[in-house]
């Protein structure tokens, strides 16, 4: 483990502030007890041979007509690549540590996105003359990422409900046609569940990227992917989604909020748990007022998902430079299994703690959003 310590270490060291970074996740996940036997030790010797070398993201060379079609948002953020980083490197500890133990480890992308993002870089000026003019730099998104990672998963899929993101992602599938890769139109909500409901998951695993627009994710989706007891998740949470969906007062939620709140947390208790009533020598007659600040929004959605996942970490908070905290990155796995549970936080928990302690990643402004892919 501690040749993996210093690869992560490596890994965050040598990323590239403002450039491209990688999807990364971690390894572990769905063992069974004796699948786990020498996965630490395999880990380790794959971690020695990549050692010494730069790990660093380039933009990309091939970049498809439709996919410069689909960029029509543009995902420069630091917090982007931070994201992104940590997705790809536990992609690349799963597969390393899984290879061989069972027979497919898949990657699944509920919100693929186009395969790419873009930067854009403002002109530069100097007492009203041009210096350098703006320019778009294209990036690999999540789903370019996880077809590079190596060992090389055996089947990634990737659901995107907007047609010119779909078509962008069939010009990619088409660049690797040696590879076993789907990609699903439609809404996520929808083809997650009909993708792996029906799948016999004792010898398959895999790792599963949950990075929606807003509070897109149903509870009910979530549910299903616990139920499977063999995918690790990683889920971008908008906190600020739900901050702006639960007013302070509960008498500002109208019907359509309330209803948004229920489907993404999966309960109706939240409005008698997430308020109070106002105070005032006529209380009674006081609207309810939401008691929690946005850590302990965050606080709740931690608690709410350890009711159907066997293991969350802590989140990663992800704000902006002078803004309240916009985004949570949650980490859970579904395997029920002590082994699998014990392995995987372990290696998310190293894989956070020296992302954070790296200080690659700094807020800065202007910061809209943590972005997509």
């Amino acid at each position: 483990m501690e040749q993996a310590k210093a690869y992560t270490a490596q890994l965050f060291s040598q990323v590239r502030i403002g450039r491209g970074l990688h999807k990364g996740r971690n390894m572990h996940k769905s063992f069974d007890s004796n699948a786990e036997f020498n996965a630490d030790s395999k880990f380790e010797s794959v971690m020695h041979e990549r050692k010494g070398k730069q790990i660093v993201v380039e933009p990309t060379t091939i970049v498809t007509a439709a996919a410069r079609r689909a960029a029509d948002h543009e995902f420069g953020s630091q917090a982007t690549d931070f994201k992104l980083s940590l997705v790809e490197a536990y992609s690349r500890a799963f597969t390393t540590a899984l290879r061989g133990k069972f027979a497919q480890l898949w990657y699944i992308d509920a919100f693929a996105g186009t395969g790419e993002r873009t930067e854009r870089v403002p002109a530069t000026h100097f007492m009203g003359t041009l210096v350098t003019p703006e320019k778009v730099i294209r990036h690999r998104g999540s789903a370019r990422i996880a077809i590079e990672i190596q060992p090389a998963f055996d089947k990634l899929v990737f659901v995107e409900k907007k047609p010119r993101a779909v078509r962008a992602l069939h010009e990619l599938r088409e660049q690797h046609l040696g590879r076993d890769i789907e990609v699903i139109a439609g809404d996520a909500n929808r083809e997650i569940p009909k993708l792996i409901q029906p799948v016999n998951w004792r010898q398959i695993r895999a790792v599963m990227f949950l990075d929606p627009y807003g509070m897109t994710v149903d509870w009910k989706t979530l549910e299903s992917i616990a139920k499977t007891g063999a995918i690790d998740v990683w889920f971008l949470f908008s906190l600020s989604g739900l901050y702006r969906q639960a007013a302070r007062r509960a008498d500002g939620i109208d019907a359509t909020k309330r209803a948004a709140i229920t489907r993404a947390l999966g309960t109706i208790d939240w409005e008698n748990e997430l308020y109070r009533p106002a105070r005032g020598f006529f209380s009674d007659s006081l609207p309810m007022e939401r008691a929690v600040n946005i850590r302990g929004l965050e606080d709740w959605m931690h608690r709410r998902l350890e009711k159907i996942f066997p293991a969350v970490l802590s989140p990663l908070a992800l704000k902006g430079e002078r803004g309240p905290q916009l985004f949570s990155l949650f980490f859970a796995t579904a395997n029920p299994s002590p082994a699998a549970t014990g392995l995987a936080t372990r290696i998310a928990n190293h894989i956070l703690k020296t992302g954070i302690s790296s200080q690659i990643y700094r807020p800065r402004r202007p910061f809209a959003s943590a972005g997509r892919r």
